[in-house]
C-alpha cells in the first residue's frame, strides 16, 4: 500500500518533468547529424564550439530589393519609349530633308509612356506605404559550429560552418564560412 502510495505522489512529478527538447538541442542534432553525412572522415569530427542560437528577421532591405529591381527596370523603360519617341518627334522637323513622322507609331509610344509613368508612381507610392509599415517578420535561424575534422589528405583541420533552419526547425540551408 505504501508503495501505491509514493507512486501516485511521485508520479505527477516524473511526467511533468519529461520535456520536449528545445529549440536549440533539436537545431544541434540535426546539425550534427548533416555533418556526420558530409564529412570526409565522420569519425575524426571533434566539436570546438558553438555560437549562440540567433532569430534572423525580416529588414527592410530584403522589400526594398524588390523595389530596386521594379524601379529600374520600368525606369529603364520609361527612358526607352522617350527616346522612341523624341527621334520621331524629330523626324516632323526635318520633314523637308524628306524624313516622315509616323504619327500612329507616336502615340501608341506616348500612350505606353503613361502606362509605364503610372506604374513608376504607384510603385514609388506603394514603396513608400510599406516603408511606414514595416513590421519585421521571422525569417529563420542562424547558428554557427566551429569544429575539427581530417580532410581529404588526412590533415587535421579547423572548420566554421554555419546552418540556418526554417520555424519548424528545418534544416534550410548550410555551409563553410568564410572570413
Amino acid at each position: 500500500m505504501k508503495k501505491i502510495l509514493v507512486l501516485f505522489v511521485f508520479s505527477p512529478f516524473w511526467l511533468f518533468s519529461q520535456q520536449k527538447p528545445n529549440k536549440l538541442a533539436v537545431i544541434k542534432a540535426t546539425a550534427l547529424k548533416t555533418l556526420k553525412q558530409n564529412l570526409n572522415n565522420p569519425s575524426s569530427y571533434t566539436g570546438v564550439s558553438w555560437g549562440d542560437l540567433k532569430i534572423q528577421n525580416t529588414s527592410i532591405n530584403d522589400s526594398e530589393k524588390k523595389y530596386q529591381t521594379l524601379l529600374i527596370a520600368f525606369s529603364s523603360q520609361k527612358k526607352y519609349l522617350a527616346k522612341q519617341i523624341d527621334d520621331e518627334m524629330n523626324k516632323r522637323n526635318l520633314s523637308e530633308f524628306g524624313l516622315k513622322a509616323d504619327e500612329a507609331l507616336i502615340s501608341s509610344k506616348e500612350s505606353e509612356l503613361k502606362k509605364v509613368t503610372n506604374s513608376l508612381d504607384s510603385i514609388i507610392k506603394k514603396r513608400e506605404i510599406d516603408i511606414q509599415g514595416f513590421k519585421p517578420q521571422f525569417k529563420n535561424y542562424y547558428i554557427e559550429h566551429k569544429f575539427r575534422t581530417r580532410n581529404n589528405f588526412n590533415a587535421l583541420i579547423l572548420v566554421n560552418y554555419f546552418f540556418i533552419f526554417s520555424e519548424e526547425l528545418q534544416l534550410m540551408e548550410y555551409g563553410i564560412l568564410s572570413y
